[in-house]
C-alpha cells in the first residue's frame, strides 16, 4: 500500500473554522494598521504642504519689511547724497525682488498641490490633473 506524500491532518470542522477565524482577524488587524499609517501619512503631508506655503509667505513679508526699512533709514537721516540714494534704491529693489521670488515659489507650490485635497476626498482616487493627461492627437 502506497502512502500519499501529503500529510493528512485529522481536524474537526470546528477546529478548522476557529483557525480560519483567527487568521482573518489577524489579517484584518494588519490591514487596519496599514490603513491607519497611510491616513496619518496623508495628514502629515497635508500639514507639511501648508507649512511650506506659509514659510514662503512669511519670507516674502520679511523681505518686504526689509525693503520698507532700507527706504525709511535714508529718509530719517535726511541725507540725499547720490551714492546713498543709489544704495537705498538698490537695496529696496533687491528686497522686493526677493519677496517676489518667495511669493512665486509659494504660488508654484499651490499650483502643484491644487488637486491634492480633491484627490484625497474622492473615493475613486482617479482625479488626474489636466497637465498630466496626454493629448491623443500628439501620439
Amino acid at each position: 500500500m502506497k502512502k500519499s506524500w501529503k500529510r493528512k491532518e485529522k481536524t474537526s470542522p470546528d477546529n478548522n473554522d476557529a483557525g480560519l477565524h483567527d487568521a482573518l482577524r489577524i489579517e484584518w488587524c494588519k490591514s487596519k494598521a496599514r490603513a491607519d499609517r497611510w491616513s496619518e501619512e496623508v495628514e502629515l503631508l497635508r500639514e507639511e504642504m501648508r507649512r511650506v506655503c506659509a514659510f514662503f509667505e512669511s519670507r516674502a513679508v520679511e523681505w518686504e519689511r526689509r525693503a520698507k526699512y532700507t527706504h525709511s533709514v535714508s529718509s530719517i537721516l535726511g541725507l540725499v547724497l547720490p551714492t546713498e540714494l543709489a544704495l537705498t534704491q538698490g537695496r529696496t529693489a533687491y528686497a522686493m525682488n526677493q519677496a517676489a521670488q518667495f511669493r512665486a515659489m509659494g504660488a508654484h507650490c499651490q499650483a502643484l498641490w491644487r488637486f491634492v485635497d480633491g484627490y484625497i476626498q474622492s473615493e475613486e482616487h482617479t482625479l488626474i490633473p489636466p497637465e498630466l493627461v496626454e493629448d491623443s492627437n500628439d501620439v
